[in-house]
């Protein structure tokens, strides 16, 4: 073989070495470079992912807010809503219970000026009673001595004139009284039924 070939051979052989040389440096370089752009992206994501967690943070913590400030507002309103609607309940009640009183009030003023003008009635009633009593009983009675007085009329009979003539110093017997005269007859007293009847229409 000659010095030509062999220095071609070294020739092609250092430029494979060569090329393979910069063809690994290359690679590494690339392998170095990916390497890199790895670690910036995910510093590049955790940076991000920071800033969204502390930005969702404040955001979180401002909607807390509102809607604590909402719901106080909320409470304040419905506990306001709920005062105002007990006041006026309590306020229907008590005039109602106010209304009830004055009814029972004056039911109860009528019951007793009903139950008064009863009692009256009976009283009134009463009284005619015993005086429709008292007049029986006297009207009883005169009839009775009427009876009597008939009776003795018809047990006695009249003096005949022989005899009177027979005993003129006789004095003549005395001439039965006549009897008294009857009592005008009471008006009967208005029934009970009648009264009660004009104190309706008077009432």
């Amino acid at each position: 073989m000659g010095f030509g070939a062999v220095a071609v051979i070294t020739i092609v052989i250092a430029l494979v070495l060569i090329m393979g040389v910069g063809l690994m440096s290359y690679v590494s370089s690339l392998v170095k470079n990916a390497y890199q752009i790895k670690v910036e992206l995910r510093n590049d994501v955790e940076s991000a992912i920071a800033r969204m967690e502390g930005e969702l943070d404040r955001r979180g913590k401002a909607l807390r807010k509102e809607l604590g400030d909402d719901t106080g507002k909320l409470r304040d309103s419905v506990q306001q809503d709920n005062d105002r609607r007990i006041k006026e309940i309590e306020d229907r009640l008590q005039k109602t219970l106010q209304d009830l009183t004055v009814a029972g009030r004056d039911e109860k003023a009528a019951t007793q000026t009903a139950l008064t003008d009863m009692r009256r009635r009976l009283k009134t009633l009463e009284s005619d009673v015993v005086a429709i009593k008292g007049d029986l009983s006297r009207r009883a009675a005169l009839g009775r001595a009427l009876r009597d007085k008939d009776r003795a009329d018809q047990a006695d009979p009249a003096p005949t004139p022989s005899s009177t003539a027979s005993a003129p110093d006789e004095a003549p017997p005395a001439r039965p009284a006549p009897p008294p005269p009857a009592p005008a007859a009471v008006p009967a007293a208005p029934s009970g039924g009648q009264r009660l009847q004009y104190g309706e229409l008077e009432g």
